[in-house]
């Protein structure tokens, strides 16, 4: 993944200077961006058999001031922390989100929730990237996690650690544990940003 590192550390500069980052110009460069990527990993697949139909997903967040800008490709997930409450922000790109949104009940989606129906690398040709767009405030924290996370600890769980665990790696350690402890053999890999605001000088408590 170093082209899509490279990507995001070059995003960091052009987003900086972004006045509306909820207009299609944001989308669409972002888009731009996971073309790339998904250029790079068919280019490496066709070189090299041995890499045919890898795939990965890619969810990533990026902060300006109290604004949070949020890429998605896949089935990792972006939580959104508040007042002791947890929000799932993206939206997982499977079959079983696909069967949910239809109507499906859940417990007969369950056998479908690792097929991608979005990735990079694979057997697609395309990527679609979803963006969102958060203001935060005081307190709040962005969780971003894979689903060797998300598949054994449940929204309340998480919102339970943030809450108890106040440094960050704290509780990404107690998350990952917990996982660990459910017999979790998936990758589980947690990033965890907790936001405070800035306080004038001179301002009352």
């Amino acid at each position: 993944m170093k082209t899509a590192d490279e990507l995001v550390g070059s995003a960091c500069r052009w987003m900086a200077k972004l006045h509306d980052l909820d207009s299609s110009s944001t989308h669409d460069r972002i888009q731009a961006y996971a073309d790339v990527i998904q250029e790079t990993l068919l280019e490496y697949a066709e070189n090299d058999p041995r890499l045919a139909g890898m795939g990965t997903t890619l969810t990533c967040a990026h902060a300006i001031g109290s604004d949070i800008v949020i890429a998605h490709v896949g089935d990792s997930r972006a939580y959104h922390f508040r007042d002791g409450q947890v929000q799932q922000v993206t939206r997982d790109q499977t079959l079983a989100q696909d069967l949910l949104d239809a109507g499906m009940p859940a417990r007969d989606t369950l056998r479908f929730r690792h097929i991608l129906t979005n990735c990079f690398g694979g057997d697609a040709r395309e990527v679609r990237s979803e963006v969102y767009h958060l203001r935060l405030q005081h307190g709040d924290a962005i969780l971003l996690c894979t689903d060797g996370l998300s598949d054994l600890i449940d929204d309340f769980e998480i919102a339970q650690v943030l809450e108890a665990e106040a440094p960050a790696q704290a509780a990404c350690n107690r998350l990952v544990q917990m996982a660990l402890d459910r017999g979790g053999k998936d990758n589980i890999t947690v990033v965890l940003g907790r936001f405070r605001a800035e306080v004038a000088e001179g301002a009352g408590a």
